[in-house]
């Protein structure tokens, strides 16, 4: 009787080992949670974000984020490849949203890009130049869009996220501009 309840308990203590060092491991790889939410305020639109880290243990680095609006029914990599061409990148370089890491390098900070009215640029270096480390809070931003610039349809908003070590994130949410 003594040696199952001693094997039981050395179980016991190597799953609430595995357990441990499961949950550490989770929380050192745990992605950063994100958000976007379109505003209309009177006539005017305004393009809400938000970053998350719920790691309670590591900071995260924010490599890039930024917004890419394109009609809703309009193919990402396409929009992608139309704004590489105002960073003089090769637009077949851009081939999946992977690539879009390389938008940061060209972009001017806070200042858009938009292009032919219906695809909008918008570096949210809020996110990257002012906070170098993001430890176990919330980060919001709220821009404004000119929908002078745009079309009268329905536009997709695409919140991208690019952290180190990891590969672009992006929500989305959607525009509405009669």
């Amino acid at each position: 009787m003594k040696s199952i309840i001693s094997f039981l308990t050395t179980i016991g203590g190597f799953a609430g080992l595995i357990t441990l060092i499961w949950k550490i491991t989770e929380e050192f790889r745990t992605y950063l949670l994100i958000n976007v939410e379109v505003r209309k305020v009177e006539n005017n639109y305004t393009i809400f974000t938000e970053v998350r880290n719920i790691n309670k243990l590591s900071k995260k680095k924010i490599e890039n984020a930024f917004l890419i609006i394109s009609p809703e029914k309009c193919d990402i990599i396409k929009a992608g490849q139309r704004i590489a061409q105002d960073f003089d990148l090769d637009p077949k370089s851009i081939t999946t949203t992977n690539c879009f890491v390389k938008f940061r390098n060209y972009s001017e900070p806070d200042i858009p890009i938009y292009k032919d009215q219906e695809i909008v640029f918008i570096p949210l270096d809020f996110y990257y130049l002012e906070n170098l480390h993001l430890a176990d809070e919330q980060l919001t931003y709220t821009c404004f869009v000119n929908k002078e610039f745009l079309l009268k349809g329905k536009y997709s908003v695409r919140f991208y996220l690019c952290n180190e070590n990891r590969l672009p994130r992006s929500t989305q949410d959607l525009l509405i501009i009669n």
